[in-house]
């Protein structure tokens, strides 16, 4: 336990110091805006998992849960709807070798997929024995659905194929400042094919002039077909 971080069942804080030192780190390397008015946030988001995990360092990142769910249901509307011959894949990305490693694996705690329904357990998960059994693994099907790369969004071009459908990118951008969210959209959208969606969280506005999009829905934008 160091003097600037401490977590137990009652409290995790950091000091402006050593938030301001990582924020900058972050900022340097990845892009993302860390002012200090995010500390509390961040101290609160972080709390129960660090608890959970006895850990004394800070992590925020997607395991994998994402690009399954979605494989997931898309799964379902093509058994649903046969005619369409619906053919998908998704790629789902992170910056860190250790989330990509477990997004692979795709082996979950049994109290994470609580909020998937029964049914699609039974289809879409294999529980673990003995001592795994509070754990549950992909299914090898849903798995080749997915492909996971390590990916930075900083990078100056995105090594992504073009046309891509649709681009789920929820709650990133306001981690960065405006000229980088500048980037990363017209980036995307020359990745995006013409009428495919972006979705965006729900803290997450786009001025939509400034870009190939129309709102489609809360959240959600398509690119407008004769733009670049």
């Amino acid at each position: 336990m160091t003097e600037d971080f401490c977590a137990n069942r009652d409290i995790l804080h950091m000091s402006d110091t050593t938030f301001k030192t990582l924020g900058g780190f972050i900022h340097a390397e990845l892009g993302i805006k860390m002012p200090l008015s995010k500390k509390q946030m961040v101290e609160s988001r972080l709390k129960k998992r660090l608890i959970h995990l006895n850990i004394k360092t800070y992590a925020a990142c997607s395991r994998g849960h994402e690009p399954y769910t979605i494989a997931m249901v898309l799964s379902e509307f093509a058994a649903r709807n046969p005619r369409l011959s619906l053919n998908f894949s998704i790629l789902g990305t992170d910056i860190s070798p250790q989330v990509l490693e477990a997004s692979r694996n795709a082996i979950y705690p049994h109290d994470e997929i609580t909020p998937v329904p029964l049914e699609l357990r039974k289809k879409y998960l294999l529980r673990g024995k003995n001592q795994k059994k509070d754990l549950v693994r992909i299914i090898p099907g849903l798995r080749q659905m997915v492909t996971i790369r390590q990916f930075n969004l900083m990078n100056k071009t995105f090594d992504i194929k073009n046309d891509i459908d649709i681009v789920f990118c929820r709650n990133v951008m306001i981690y960065f400042d405006k000229k980088t969210q500048d980037e990363l959209l017209t980036e995307i959208c020359a990745k995006l094919r013409t009428n495919g969606y972006l979705f965006m969280g729900h803290s997450e506005v786009i001025q939509s002039q400034n870009y190939p999009l129309i709102p489609a829905a809360p959240t959600i934008y398509m690119k407008k077909s004769g733009m670049p």
